[in-house]
């Protein structure tokens, strides 16, 4: 692994950190306007693993810098991002969730990275 100590500043691990890359597979972007984000995840989320990468994503939102609140509603398949959209540029998040494999590391270095 590249780019991504052991533990880095955020508190997010290597093995979170691969966990919530491979996590975007499963989800995508139902609705973004600057500073708030919904997204949808797939079934598998919610049941690969009892759940193990919701929790990450959890653990994403709870340590990315700019996230304000979020609201993760596994009955409905989705979670609310509230966030900052002056330190987190809303592009980030398509770079995320809809870009190559290198632009989504790049930008999840990004929000784990400390302000």
């Amino acid at each position: 692994m590249t780019g991504v100590p052991a533990r880095s500043a955020s508190g997010i691990d290597a093995t979170t950190f691969d966990s919530l890359l491979a996590l975007r597979r499963d989800l995508h972007i139902a609705h973004h306007v600057p500073g708030r984000l919904r997204l949808r995840f797939g079934a598998a989320a919610v049941t690969t693993a009892k759940g193990a990468p919701l929790q990450d994503l959890k653990r994403l939102a709870a340590a990315a810098a700019g996230v304000r609140s979020y609201r993760l509603s596994p009955h409905s398949l989705s979670v609310v991002v509230d966030y900052d959209r002056h330190r987190v540029p809303p592009a980030l998040w398509h770079a995320l969730i809809e870009g190559s494999d290198g632009a989504a590391r790049t930008a999840l270095e990004t929000l784990c990275s400390p302000v």
